[in-house]
């Protein structure tokens, strides 16, 4: 015990922790974390979690050691606990999933337990709002984890500190197998954070990184009401003869997308969710998509989906979306977008939003706040029956590519309008001579 301890002690970061608080710390502790078997091998923690007016027994982690396509292909998942004493398996579903966010942002996933168990010692969560002098308030913090995948072990630390939007830094003591686990405020026994690995800054000095915990609670509290969503999408498949008895698709990425938050209508009736349908007869098929959540991503969202031939965005919410790239590439019968409230103010990346659209004829774009994109890159490449485009709203100040944005035959016709500062910066990033109605 003494050695294992002593490894998980920072000599400069708190005042001296003995062994004895240390074994109080373990013996409280052991069965509120359990080490995980899943993506990769980390350290969970058990909590409540306020969910729909209920409190909630729930798994906590990180996403990159159980993310939503893990459990779907597994179905069962390996936990053991207290020093491996309890190993068992238990039984998870997609529709357990209240709350996910990939590991290139918070990296958390939150699982609803199907049943409270006794043995379990559920920890106590810090949701309290931070600002950036909160550290101040947390002078010594422990990590609770299975280091190695070995040990329930706890690591102290001195101070966090918060680095960008979500991200908090500190200086416990961690190893491979210690994602995931719980970030707690010594005073208190609370649970401030979730560790989710180390980054390198100068010298090559190693710093350990988690997400503070009031943002994954924060967005179950904002985000997430089963019983009011508002945010879907509307659209009309064209099936013709050929593809009767195929899967047809009508989404691509659907990384953020599952069977929890996720309801699915074809011609009015409620489906199990899936990204494709296979249709028995050709016609004109109406798909409605009712989420609830908002995106952070639309980066290939209709990517190829060849069958689409109109979509209505008017109630699609995307204030958080910062990535459009590719969003309706290939979507080679697509005619109509309605994208009246659509949001864009957020988005940098437009890369072959339209890339291919052969069939769409005209687009109503008014609604885009182009301020911060920076990329545009093919934007409507191939888009070769799109004869008019006004453009004249469009801010490019903050664009930095545009090569081949738009079709060359477009170019030429004289299709496209543009207001002047427009004009002037397609000129600098374009080499081939532009030809643009100006106002």
């Amino acid at each position: 015990m003494e050695e294992r301890i002593e490894e998980g002690i920072i000599k400069e970061s708190i005042d001296p922790i003995t062994i004895k608080q240390t074994e109080e710390i373990l013996n409280q502790m052991k069965n509120s974390i359990c080490k995980i078997k899943g993506k990769a091998t980390g350290t969970g923690f058990f909590c409540y979690i306020n969910y729909e007016g209920k409190e909630i027994p729930c798994l906590m982690t990180n996403y990159h050691v159980l993310d939503n396509d893990f459990i779907k292909e597994k179905k069962m998942i390996e936990i053991s606990m207290n020093d491996n004493e309890i190993n068992e398996e238990i039984s998870i579903k997609e529709k357990d999933i209240i709350y996910l966010s990939p590991n290139n942002e918070y990296d958390t996933i939150i699982i609803k337990l199907q049943k409270e168990e006794n043995y379990i010692n559920y920890l106590k969560l810090d949701d309290k709002l931070f600002n950036k002098n909160s550290e101040k308030g947390y002078e010594s913090i422990y990590i609770l984890h299975y280091p190695n995948a070995s040990f329930a072990s706890v690591s102290y630390g001195k101070g966090i500190k918060i680095i960008n939007n979500y991200d908090i830094e500190h200086r416990c003591n961690t190893l491979s197998g210690s994602s995931g686990g719980p970030i707690l405020n010594l005073t208190t026994n609370k649970v401030i954070g979730i560790h989710k690995g180390a980054i390198n800054k100068n010298n090559n000095v190693k710093f350990n990184i988690g997400t503070l915990l009031k943002f994954p609670l924060n967005e179950i509290k904002n985000n997430i009401n089963k019983n009011n969503i508002k945010n879907e999408i509307n659209m009309e498949v064209n099936i013709n003869v050929e593809d009767t008895n195929n899967k047809i698709y009508f989404l691509n990425n659907v990384s953020e997308i599952n069977d929890s938050n996720t309801e699915l209508y074809i011609n009015n009736i409620k489906h199990e969710f899936k990204k494709y349908f296979e249709p028995t007869n050709q016609g004109i098929y109406s798909i409605k998509l009712k989420f609830n959540f908002n995106f952070k991503s639309c980066s290939g969202l209709f990517l190829g989906c060849k069958n689409l031939k109109s979509i209505d965005l008017s109630s699609f919410n995307t204030k958080d979306v910062i990535n459009m790239s590719r969003m309706f590439e290939n979507c080679i019968q697509l005619e109509s977008v309605n994208f009246s409230s659509f949001n864009t103010r957020n988005v940098s990346n437009m890369i072959r939003m339209f890339y291919n659209c052969r069939n769409l004829k005209r687009i109503d774009l008014s609604s885009f706040d182009t301020k911060n994109v920076k990329y545009m890159n093919q934007m409507f490449y191939k888009c070769i029956n799109l004869k008019t485009i006004d453009l004249t709203h469009f801010d490019l100040k903050n664009v930095c590519e545009m090569k081949s944005m738009f079709y060359f035959e477009n170019v030429f016709n004289g299709g496209i309008n543009v207001n002047k500062e427009a004009y002037e910066k397609i000129k600098e990033l374009n080499s081939f001579i532009t030809k643009f109605s100006c106002f």
